[in-house]
């Protein structure tokens, strides 16, 4: 799904919303910017633009109940183990803020230092090709880190977080007696979030410790939360409830769950097809080995070619900025001389060539060569298929795979 597919549903969504609203709503025009209508006596909906809240007092009386038995004499174990409970959380809480505080701070300084600091500019530095790029914190942005076919499974756990979130807010407040005003969902933009909303002035009159708990009980909910799906998912309790309606494939490769429409792997690749490997990186194993090649800069992936027989190197006209090359004549990178020259890539990179990473890897009359970067060409081995050859932006490729699949049709 691309960006351009993304807004028209998102616009088309809230082009729906008001043109229901223009059609609910009662004939005396409001003068305030902000639409509010009752739907039912417990249930307002409020439309303002982009943002749509709904609140309700609908779970206000089921709220009241779990006071009442927390409450009970009879219900003290209980009282006290919830309340230990949350005690954990107020501690674990002031812990988390000051390891947040911490790392913002490392990583502002980390990114301070990275301007400020300069290499000499006549120093040669040898690159590590092990290095590890990649931040301590990876932002998770659509059609930048994650494909824009995730985001609709990133907002529906964004929401059910946000629920389990306040959820804890509610069951704390429970214990000491702290009625609730009202709870609801809004959405902006695209954005679901969930809120509870207490009497303040019970609030107000509670002692330090329990405005701690209630306020830390939503954020300690997310982390047990977290914690429960790191232990299913080290234990191998994850992945046998998963294999009750998918399939893991991440042994084989990544199997295509997509094609735009537009898009040339049409005529070469279809659905449900396996990609094994990417260039020389096999794809069969539990890393994310996909989006990590992907996501590489060309200088970062290692130096191996093909030996060529020197004669067919020579004509370098494809590697300067006009004029334009063409599929069948590519430029391309040597370690001999001449540096740069041009060649058909399809002989090349789809046949047995002895490889190399240095010039004596080959005959005294071949050439060690590799695509050169602006070529942009990628090697998928699909699984039962001959060798593809792409040439285009690796964001499409990486765009359309997975490592799992429905093991029938009838699975979501």
């Amino acid at each position: 799904m691309s960006a351009l597919h993304a807004l028209s549903l998102i616009s088309i969504f809230w082009a729906i919303i008001h043109t229901l609203d223009y059609l609910w709503k009662p004939t005396a025009a409001s003068v305030l910017p902000t639409v509010s209508f009752h739907v039912k006596p417990s249930i307002t909906v409020a439309l303002n633009k982009f943002h749509l809240r709904i609140q309700t007092e609908a779970f206000n009386a089921q709220h009241d109940s779990v006071v009442k038995r927390l409450n009970h004499r009879r219900e003290k174990g209980l009282r006290r183990c919830i309340s230990l409970f949350y005690d954990m959380g107020v501690v674990v809480g002031i812990f988390g803020m000051c390891i947040g505080l911490g790392t913002l701070f490392w990583l502002t300084g980390s990114s301070v230092l990275r301007i400020f600091q300069k290499l000499p500019s006549r120093a040669i530095v040898k690159r590590d090709m092990d290095q590890n790029p990649e931040n301590f914190i990876q932002p998770i942005i659509p059609g930048v880190t994650v494909p824009w076919d995730h985001l609709p499974l990133i907002l529906v756990a964004v929401f059910v977080c946000q629920i389990i979130h306040e959820a804890g807010h509610a069951i704390a407040g429970a214990l000491y007696s702290v009625p609730l005003r009202s709870s609801g969902v809004s959405l902006t933009l695209v954005m679901p979030s969930a809120f509870v909303s207490f009497a303040s002035a019970s609030m107000h009159a509670l002692e330090p410790m329990a405005k701690a708990r209630i306020i830390s009980a939503g954020p300690w909910h997310n982390l047990v939360l977290w914690a429960c799906f790191l232990a299913l998912g080290k234990t191998g309790l994850g992945t046998a409830i998963l294999s009750l309606g998918w399939k893991d494939l991440s042994m084989d490769g990544r199997i295509v769950i997509a094609l735009d429409d537009d898009s040339p792997l049409n005529s070469v690749l279809s659905v449900g097809s396996i990609i094994t490997a990417l260039d020389d990186v096999s794809l069969a194993g539990g890393e994310d080995r996909w989006s990590e090649y992907l996501h590489k800069s060309f200088d970062d992936i290692p130096w191996y070619g093909w030996c060529v027989p020197q004669q067919d190197s020579g004509d370098r006209s494809c590697c300067n900025d006009a004029p334009h090359p063409t599929l069948d004549h590519l430029c391309f990178d040597s370690f001999g001389a001449p540096s740069k020259t041009c060649l058909n890539p399809i002989p090349i990179l789809s046949s047995l060539n002895p490889r190399c990473h240095l010039e004596t890897d080959c005959d005294p009359n071949a050439l060690c060569v590799r695509p050169s970067s602006s070529a942009s060409i990628l090697r998928l081995v699909v699984k039962g298929k001959s060798l593809i050859l792409w040439s285009g932006p690796r964001h499409e490729i990486w765009e359309q795979g997975t490592d799992t699949s429905p093991v029938s049709g009838s699975s979501p």
